[in-house]
């Protein structure tokens, strides 16, 4: 909200709110993979040496706080943002503020839908992490969960090698496209 209130208020480019945009996916190892057992170096690891980039881009600025999101639900179970969170939070270079988009979809949620039933369209590793049915009851909503079958041509639609939507975005593939429906 605030970079959108600053937008609309910024007469000069300068005023304007910094943003820097890092992505290396090729060194943040996959979660789900991590949170299976599958892979053992935690993809934090390689989430903080983006971090590492932000920071040093910050050496002799004024920025004193920087807002950090990782669009990744599966990045948010606990056994990787737990000590991704307590390093960020110990960078002494300036104030890292993590914006948390499952505690945020769960307030979200509660100001909206609140004591309403809400389906969860998920890989299986945020199915699977429970992540969403800890939000839920923390704020007071019913969470539905797609059967097994349904939730593993969910998975599919999103990680198939050749037409999934991590492979083919923009446009959707139409074989995706047609699973969905």
């Amino acid at each position: 909200q605030k970079l959108i209130n600053n937008n609309e208020t910024a007469n000069k480019d300068h005023v304007h709110i910094p943003i820097l945009h890092t992505s290396f996916s090729s060194i943040i190892t996959d979660r789900t993979d991590y949170i299976f057992g599958k892979d053992i170096q935690n993809p934090m690891i390689g989430a903080l040496k983006c971090i590492s980039v932000i920071e040093n881009s910050l050496i002799d600025s004024n920025i004193k706080e920087v807002i950090v999101g990782i669009p990744c639900n599966t990045f948010h179970t606990y056994p990787i943002l737990n000590p991704f969170l307590f390093y960020l939070n110990n960078i002494p270079i300036c104030n890292f503020k993590f914006s948390n988009m499952v505690d945020l979809t769960g307030k979200f949620i509660k100001k909206n839908y609140q004591n309403e039933k809400v389906g969860l369209f998920s890989t299986i590793g945020t199915n699977t992490s429970n992540l969403y049915l800890d939000e839920a009851k923390k704020n007071n909503f019913e969470l539905v969960y797609l059967s097994q079958k349904t939730n593993l041509k969910i998975n599919n639609i999103i990680y198939n090698k050749d037409w999934g939507i991590k492979k083919k975005n923009n446009p959707v593939d139409d074989k995706a496209i047609e699973i969905f429906n």
